[in-house]
């Protein structure tokens, strides 16, 4: 009589055996994987790179690199130049504007404008240029203070003789910045930072407001830094490069009296 096959309750189970369709996926995900740090090599500091500048960053065998290479720019994934170098290509660029236009700067923003404000005590703004190359403010964050700037929400304003106005068309100085205090309303006083996008467009700006009588220059020049930081910020989540001086994230306000 044939006997039952019994089975140890205390010995561990034995993993199934890969199968040929299991080793083809792991293998293809290995391999997207593997594609996409290649890729991630290329940041807008350094949009081009060699095989051997790919191969050193990755880690990866140079017949790995220079296969993943020819099925990339097979794909319009990458594009490679008449030097050997290699750049993003017309289909990774199209996924980027994208991902990209879903992205709401809108709503991104907000928070940023919420620490502003609360750093400098002041109305926080965001613009960006409408059609009629007017300023169009989309979000603020209103100061605490009773005596304060409202701003103009919802409102195209005439971009002349406004700082914001002023770094959206392209007037930021070397630090990034705009400032006037002499806006279109009497006795406020303005400073503003762009924001760049991944193409170095600008994409939008951010403005502080109050009352010329509580922004002496110091406050003004302090302001200045805490908006410079932020713009920065909020390039970089974007995908945009600040070209302007680099401001320390991490640094506090220093010369803002909120009182």
């Amino acid at each position: 009589m044939a006997r039952l096959a019994t089975t140890d309750p205390d010995e561990p189970p034995h993993p199934p055996a890969e199968t040929a369709e299991t080793a083809e996926a792991s293998g293809g995900v290995r391999s997207v994987q593997r594609a996409f740090a290649l890729v991630r090599c290329l940041t807008p500091d350094r949009p081009e790179a060699t095989l051997t500048e790919f191969k050193q960053s990755t880690g990866l065998a140079t017949s790995t690199v220079q296969r993943l290479l020819t099925t990339l720019e097979a794909g319009s994934i990458l594009r490679r130049l008449p030097g050997g170098r290699y750049t993003f290509g017309s289909a990774l660029i199209q996924v980027a504007v994208t991902a990209l236009g879903a992205i709401e700067l809108r709503r991104l923003v907000e928070p940023y404008l919420d620490r502003i404000s609360s750093e400098t005590g002041e109305t926080a703004n965001f613009a960006v240029l409408d059609e009629h190359g007017d300023v169009l403010y989309l979000r603020r964050t209103v100061s605490s203070h009773a005596i304060r700037h409202d701003a103009w929400l919802g409102r195209s304003i005439p971009a002349a003789k406004t700082a914001i106005g002023k770094v959206l068309t392209g007037g930021a100085d070397a630090r990034g910045l705009a400032s006037t205090r002499k806006t279109i309303e009497p006795d406020v006083t303005a400073i503003a930072a762009p924001i760049y996008d991944a193409a170095g467009a600008i994409a939008g700006a951010i403005s502080v407001t109050g009352p010329t009588f509580r922004i002496d220059d110091a406050t003004l020049a302090a302001i200045g830094g805490v908006l410079a930081r932020e713009a920065q910020a909020i390039s970089k989540d974007i995908g945009g490069r600040w070209p302007h001086e680099a401001r320390d994230h991490n640094a506090p306000a220093t010369g803002v009296t909120k009182a």
